[in-house]
């Protein structure tokens, strides 16, 4: 394998980002050459840092439709200008990040290259239907399809079992960084994007009925998203207003949570719990919704970290008291979480990516686009 491209919609912030660009590094590091294909604009400069051998080549595809014909004239468009770019480039395999992205990679190459395609979120995100419908009809031409944890995988019954392939994202280790927010005494901190699927309500109502009880505490939220401005709202209205800070996003993950003393995560379901990855691997104290789509997979209750059901105020509120209260079972649950680091070591998930691409070449000899364009 000496070429690869990877397909995703931009290089902002965002999980699947931050895995591209993680994934983009690691290839390069091992001597194979990457060009990143994206349908922004290239208006901003990448959000993660990527190493100088990486190219990056914006398309220009995004943008609205006004209705469903032109949604199909610019998806077939958008087929026709990326598969002229795969082909300019020549790959071995191309890497294609996120469902629509996915399948219109899968449908402009046609099946001439080996066509690795993942989902970084649980296919319960809504898509829309005609999206879920061209999901479950185009998979299969799919060289393999990456997912993060083996529940996920087990959604995809319907593809054969040895095209799914569980691959975490790798626990990357704090570096020294300065903290970008500052804040002291004792916190509850959460991160994500500020969006319903991440579940801050129910952390917000959550934190409100053990506020009176533990005054020095406060909230701090990491992150921002369209439900900010609701979320402030119910966080007036619960009259925590001088108890919750919601500090928007930030560079420096690791520094900024290596303030708190406990990590929340109340999402209502996940494609890989990255955040909460971050948090254990600093050793923070953590408690997560046993959602779908990955907690369970990072902690095992009791020992390095705690579950609560998803949705559930009252569990997370008695269980945030417990920790609040409770020093010493903080400082024993968070040696326990750093073990993540070694379970998902950046060495040991960049060789289960490697041997997922050169397993897809080698089932799919001779198959490159150069000879389309020939």
């Amino acid at each position: 394998m000496r070429r690869a491209v990877l397909v995703i919609s931009s290089l902002g912030m965002g999980g699947a980002e931050s895995v591209m660009a993680w994934l983009a590094a690691g290839l390069d590091s091992r001597e194979v050459a990457v060009t990143i294909l994206t349908f922004d604009h290239g208006d901003d400069v990448p959000y993660y840092p990527l190493p100088a051998g990486v190219v990056v080549r914006h398309l220009k595809l995004s943008g609205p439709s006004l209705s469903a014909v032109g949604g199909l004239l610019n998806n077939v468009r958008r087929c026709r200008v990326l598969r002229s770019a795969i082909l300019t480039e020549s790959p071995d395999v191309v890497v294609s990040f996120m469902e629509q992205t996915n399948v219109l990679t899968l449908l402009a190459v046609g099946g001439r290259c080996p066509v690795v395609v993942s989902e970084r979120v649980h296919p319960m995100y809504p898509v829309g239907r005609p999206w879920a419908w061209l999901r479950r009809c185009i998979y299969g031409r799919a060289a393999a399809l990456v997912v993060q944890t083996a529940s996920i995988g087990r959604e995809y019954g319907w593809l054969k079992t040895a095209q799914v392939k569980v691959i975490p994202n790798a626990a990357i280790p704090s570096g020294c960084k300065e903290p970008t927010v500052r804040f002291s005494g004792p916190a509850v901190v959460g991160m994500g994007r500020l969006h319903e699927q991440k579940g801050f309500d129910i952390l917000l109502r959550a934190f409100a009925k053990v506020a009176m009880e533990f005054p020095q505490w406060k909230l701090v939220i990491f992150g921002d998203g369209p439900k900010k401005s609701e979320l402030q709202e119910l966080t007036t209205s619960l009259g925590l207003a001088h108890r919750v800070v919601f500090a928007g996003q930030t560079p420096t993950p690791h520094a900024d949570l290596a303030q708190g003393d406990i990590f929340a995560f109340p999402s209502r379901f996940e494609g890989f719990p990255n955040a909460l990855c971050e948090a254990m691997t600093i050793g923070m104290a953590c408690v997560a919704a046993d959602c779908p789509g990955g907690p369970a997979d990072l902690i095992d209750d009791g020992r390095n970290g705690l579950l609560v059901p998803p949705g559930d105020v009252k569990a997370l509120t008695e269980t945030l008291g417990r920790l609040m209260a409770d020093q010493p079972l903080r400082i024993r649950l968070g040696l326990q979480a750093g073990e993540v680091v070694e379970r998902f070591s950046v060495e040991r998930v960049m060789d289960q990516w490697e041997a997922c691409l050169i397993e897809a070449v080698a089932t799919n000899p001779g198959k490159r686009l150069k000879q389309c364009a020939e």
